[in-house]
Formats: structure tokens, sequence, C-alpha cells
């Protein structure tokens, strides 16, 4: 990073104050959470999709494809 920081001409040297690393580190991390949140939420998206399709392919109802998208929602239950 070094060399990098060498030939930006941008001066890295105020990440050397604590409190300026901190507050960096920390808009990082809520940077790196958000976009993790956002990855996972298409993701699950994605899988949906796919589970739907290969029931219609199947044959399956819109009531059979309901009852088994809920049967794996959190949510819905009472577990605690």
């Amino acid at each position: 990073m070094l060399v990098l920081a060498q030939g930006s001409g941008f001066d890295w040297g105020f990440l050397y104050n604590t409190g300026n690393l901190a507050v960096f580190m920390g808009i990082g991390c809520g940077m790196i959470f958000i976009i993790a949140s956002a990855v996972v939420k298409i993701i699950r998206v994605r899988e949906e999709a796919a589970l739907k399709a290969r029931l219609i392919e199947r044959g399956a109802s819109a009531e059979e494809i309901e009852r088994i998208l809920n049967a794996g929602s959190i949510e819905d239950s009472d577990a605690c």
C-alpha cells in the first residue's frame, strides 16, 4: 500500500491519527455490511425464483407453492 500511496499524490498521513482511522474504519465496516446485506437479499430472491420455477415445471398448484415457500419462513412462526 505504501508504494501505491507514494505514487498517488494523496497524503495518507492523516490516517495515522487514531480518531480519523476509527472514523474511516467505521464507515468502511458500515459500507461492507450494507453491500453484504444487499448481496444476501439478491441471492435469496434468485433462489426463491428458481424454486418457484422448478415447482411450476413439476405442475404444483399455487396453493402448494405458497405452502412450500411459507414453510421455510422464520418470520411467520412462533419459534421463541
